[in-house]
């Protein structure tokens, strides 16, 4: 049995006949991919150029609840940072955000998009001595949002969120701090 289907020049006319179409739908789906058009960001070749992302600049500190910590807060060297000042730094030309907390010696580090997206959660890793010389860390988190994309670093912005103090690699024995609070940061 011979099959002539798959011989000579039968698949010619049906590949030739799909080429255009498959073409427009490669560059539809390709659109604002990075490949071919642009699409809807444009043609930047930063994620917030000419589209705000100017938070850089120095932000005072509010909390919803501005109590006590508790003993074992105090005792691991933490307090809450009401009224103290966040600097965020950002390279015009970046997505990472660098920022120092007022009477803290370490830094904090985090991403901003801009654009849509207005959200920025700061990390930083804190050491602290304990009883009898034994070190141990605490992770400070700011995780929160932009009231608008500013265009200029003079614009005024909140940045609001929750703020975390939690414990790692902690010796049995030691203080246990952990906080949880809402905050406002102005610019």
């Amino acid at each position: 049995m011979h099959d002539t289907t798959f011989r000579g020049h039968g698949w010619r006319p049906v590949v030739k006949a799909l080429r255009l179409p498959l073409v427009v739908v490669c560059a539809v789906l390709t659109m604002g991919s990075g490949m071919g058009n642009p699409g809807c960001g444009g043609g930047d070749s930063s994620p917030t150029q000419g589209r705000g992302g100017e938070i850089q600049g120095t932000y005072v500190l509010r909390f919803d609840d501005a109590s006590s910590l508790g003993a074992d807060c105090a005792a691991s060297g933490v307090s809450l940072p009401q009224g103290k000042t966040l600097v965020l730094s950002r390279p015009s030309d970046g997505v990472e955000v660098t920022a120092t907390l007022e009477g803290e010696s370490f830094d904090l580090t985090g991403i901003y998009f801009g654009g849509g997206v207005m959200s920025l959660d700061l990390t930083g890793r804190a050491q602290r001595w304990g009883r009898e010389e034994s070190p141990f860390f605490l992770r400070y988190v700011f995780e929160g949002d932009f009231s608008q994309d500013p265009t200029r670093a003079d614009e005024q912005v909140t940045f609001s969120g929750t703020f975390r103090v939690t414990h790692e690699d902690t010796v049995e024995g030691q203080p246990r701090c952990s906080v949880e609070r809402g905050f406002t940061a102005t610019r």
